[in-house]
């Protein structure tokens, strides 16, 4: 007989019944897989697959996955982590815990083995018998299976209610299974954004596939094809001129300063056309069809060919010299702005030539025919592949990301002024992607292999495509206002639209000038109020939120007041020539207390009420503020510097992070053991400060602020500032303030994009913070006070592109 905790679990599943619907099949899908490996051990299991676990063999991939469900009654299901689609591959049961599994690309994605054993179809109470316990439970009553799959179902929800509330979204576990789909709904934090590009119209002139096709620099589009013809046609899409001059192919078009055309075709020639088009010239020194024409900015054509050959020919049509280091056709050849070339082979290979045809580097990463190269304005190199890759090089020749999102070859590649790059495949995409490799918008209109792109100057997109067509794509620019906690989506076509509405700039609140000669430190107290002190008048002056004067105390015993911070209790520290004080009030004074041998720089309280101070001696001491008049109990001194120390800061686990003149960022335990030391700084830190995630941001005198991960490792540098960065501060929503020498404040956005600068000050900004209202306050022009308003009206604007 069952009994009571028994029916109480057969109530509950029965409650939730038409919620647990888990069927495995060949019809079986993420979120179900999902649910399964939430369910407990030996049911399923994933592994996350990247491209470099694949190994090439023939003209196949494989690769080993191990699992521990110890049968090879088993379903795989593998899921592409790009696209988040099932995709069909081959696989081997090796034993009982291994797989081998076959794919034709090796992709990113995520392998789900599920245990054949426990799959599960509708499980309600009122079905389960003892022999539905055979492989599936550990009991062998009903009674244990029962309470077995309850406690499964319980961890499962356990764990997705965890997870919703990670996400903002308050959830308990014991909420229903529909009102945690309904939290998830509500995880989304922005409306969606408006459609990223649409066709304006499409030009259908050519009587076959488009190869090429370019700008001007009256924004007429120049286009060469299949039909052995080149055209001009207006920016409204109307046919201009024909060029029919040609014997085969058109294969690539380009213009020079002039609005000259300068096309290769596979008739092995290369012809200077007027903007006319009227042929000036005819260059006939390659061997073999020409396929990608360049031109620098001296106007000198480069040429790449199927005779394995890279040509620079003068303005003229006189060659100049020849590169013949390839060892295969010549794909694509491009002019960069430091007048290097580079150019793309079915060699596989990438290569790097000098203005005086000299190969400087060669990259070899690509694993099939190089179709197309271009640089951007950081003289990085972008290049597409038959390997259904974009791939993103230094200028030094490293590999610095790859794309991945084509399905199909890519046959061209383009950045525009703004580096953002766009990409042709034969998967009859056309992509656009940001400078950090991923995909901001794809157009699907084309009906074959798209082969050709460019954009103009309005920002306007064509592409040449084997359906015969010419498209012109409109970019709309998505831009998310968050104005008073309430989400907004504007469609803007042009920036300067986009500023005229938003007015993204700080206003100002109060100025107030202090009767100092030179603040040297600033703080905030709990309750906003602001904290100085002059280094040479000795003087600490703590000012109301509202910029008036609280009180002001000079000490009189003291050399100089170079730091200063606060404590819960109002408590003000004050750091000297090796010696502190503290005080609250005027009123309420210490006595000097010896600390370091030289000047206390920076000074912060740590979470556990300790006090923790950088000097010029190069030294780090943390400090027990239990004290008497006469003493300062060191906890521990931290003397990894080689020079002074220019800042101090805490996060909320006590860890200290140094800044200094030996040009480093240091995190240091609670227990004063450095953990990493980070030296990608080229001079002096002046500021750093760190965020709830633990990344940790630093301004330095060499003009960049750095964002640095929890483990030290550079995430980003923004070199924006024209002069030394001496403060930096970061708000709950991850945004950057910075402020330097060059009298700017600038605010940055958490992946390194400035989002507006100020540039209303008189002097360099000493320092910046952010109050409880993320109101700005900097100090700057030796005495002055700011606090300022933080972006005007709208306290959130992204821009989507």
């Amino acid at each position: 007989m069952l009994n009571e905790d028994v029916v109480k679990n057969i109530n509950k599943l029965n409650n939730e019944q038409d919620n647990i619907n888990l069927e495995l099949s060949n019809k079986v899908n993420k979120e179900d897989l999902d649910k399964l490996i939430q369910g407990g051990t030996n049911v399923a299991t994933s592994k996350l697959i990247v491209q470099d676990d694949w190994t090439l063999e023939e003209d196949n991939y494989k690769t080993l996955v191990e699992h521990n469900l110890v049968t090879r009654k088993i379903l795989v299901n593998v899921i592409d982590t790009t696209t988040n689609e099932s995709i069909l591959v081959s696989y081997k049961i090796i034993d009982d815990n291994k797989i081998e599994l076959f794919n034709e690309s090796n992709v990113n994605c995520e392998c789900i083995v599920v245990n054949g054993n426990s799959a599960i179809n509708v499980v309600t109470a009122n079905k389960i018998t003892i022999d539905d316990t055979a492989n599936n439970f550990e009991s062998s009553t009903v009674e244990g299976a029962l309470g077995e799959l309850f406690q499964s179902v319980s961890n499962g929800k356990e764990l997705i209610a965890t997870a919703i509330t990670d996400k903002k979204v308050p959830t308990n576990s014991s909420d229903t299974f529909q009102t945690m789909a309904s939290n998830i709904s509500s995880i989304k934090q922005m409306p969606d954004m408006p459609e990223d590009v649409e066709e304006v119209w499409s030009f259908t002139g050519h009587e076959s596939e488009i190869f090429s096709v370019c700008i001007d620099s009256n924004d007429n589009i120049i286009s060469g094809s299949y039909d052995k013809t080149v055209r001009k046609i207006s920016s409204g899409g109307e046919e201009i001129w024909k060029f029919s001059d040609h014997t085969d192919w058109v294969k690539s078009v380009c213009t020079d300063s002039g609005s000259n055309i300068i096309s290769g075709s596979y008739d092995k020639t290369i012809r200077k056309i007027s903007s006319d088009g009227i042929e000036i010239w005819k260059f006939m020194g390659h061997s073999s069809s020409v396929m990608s024409i360049s031109i620098d900015s001296n106007n000198n054509i480069y040429s790449g060919s199927q005779d394995k050959t890279v040509r620079k020919i003068s303005n003229n049509g006189v060659e100049i010299w020849k590169f013949t280091g390839h060892t295969d056709v010549v794909q694509s050849v491009f002019a960069g702005s430091e007048d290097n070339i580079i150019s793309g082979s079915s060699d596989r290979t990438v290569r790097k030539i000098s203005g005086n045809g000299v190969e400087i580097w060669k990259f070899t990463g690509h694993i099939n025919t190089v179709y197309s190269v271009c640089t951007d304005s950081n003289n990085n190199t972008y290049t597409a592949s038959e390997d259904k890759t974009v791939r993103k090089i230094s200028s030094n020749g490293i590999e610095i990301w790859k794309f991945t999102g084509h399905t199909n070859v890519i046959q061209f590649v383009y950045v525009d002024y703004q580096n953002n790059i766009y990409s042709c495949s034969n998967d009859k995409t056309l992509r656009k992607i940001s400078i950090d490799g991923t995909e901001i918008w794809k157009f699907e209109g084309h009906t074959d292999f798209v082969k050709s792109t460019c954009v103009d100057s309005n920002n306007n997109v064509y592409s040449g495509s084997n359906d015969k067509t010419i498209r012109r794509l409109q970019q709309n620019y998505g831009v998310l206002i968050t104005k008073d906690k309430q989400n907004e989506i504007h469609k803007v076509t042009k920036l300067a639209t986009l500023v005229e509405e938003v007015y993204p700039y700080p206003d100002n609140i109060w100025t107030t000038n202090l009767d100092v000669d030179m603040i040297m430190s600033t703080c905030m107290d709990s309750n906003d109020n602001i904290i100085n002190c002059d280094g040479f008048d000795n003087t600490v002056i703590k000012t109301s939120p509202s910029g008036d004067l609280i009180w002001k105390y000079n000490f009189p015993f003291s050399l100089g007041i170079y730091s200063v911070c606060t404590n819960n209790e109002g408590l003000v520290y004050c750091g000297g020539i090796s010696e502190l004080m503290f005080l609250a009030d005027p009123n309420n004074v210490s006595n000097e207390l010896s600390l370091h041998s030289d000047v206390i720089i920076s000074l912060v309280i740590d979470n556990s009420n300790n006090l923790v101070s950088g000097s010029y001696d190069n030294t780090i001491i943390k400090t027990s503020l239990e004290r008497d008049d006469t003493f300062m109990n060191s906890l521990w001194t931290f003397t990894g510097h080689t020079d002074y120390i220019t800042v101090v800061t805490v996060d909320l686990h006590d860890n200290v992070y140094s800044g200094s003149n030996d040009k480093t960022v240091r995190k240091i335990s609670s227990d004063g053991i450095e953990i990493w030391k980070f030296i990608g700084h080229t001079d002096s830190i002046n500021s750093v400060c760190v965020d709830s995630k633990y990344n940790v941001y630093s301004a330095s005198n060499d003009k960049t602020v750095r964002k640095i991960s929890s483990n030290g490792v550079e995430i980003w540098k923004f070199s924006g500032h024209t002069d030394s960065v001496n403060s930096v501060c970061v708000d709950s929503e991850f945004n950057i303030y910075s402020g330097g020498s060059d009298r700017t404040i600038r605010k940055i956005a958490s992946n390194g994009t400035e989002i507006w600068k100020s540039t209303s000050f008189t002097n360099s900004i000493k320092s910046i913070l952010l109050d409880s209202s993320n109101n700005i306050v900097i100090t700057y022009n030796l005495n002055t006070i700011s606090k300022l308003k933080n972006t005007h009206v709208l306290q959130k604007v992204a821009y989507y592109n």
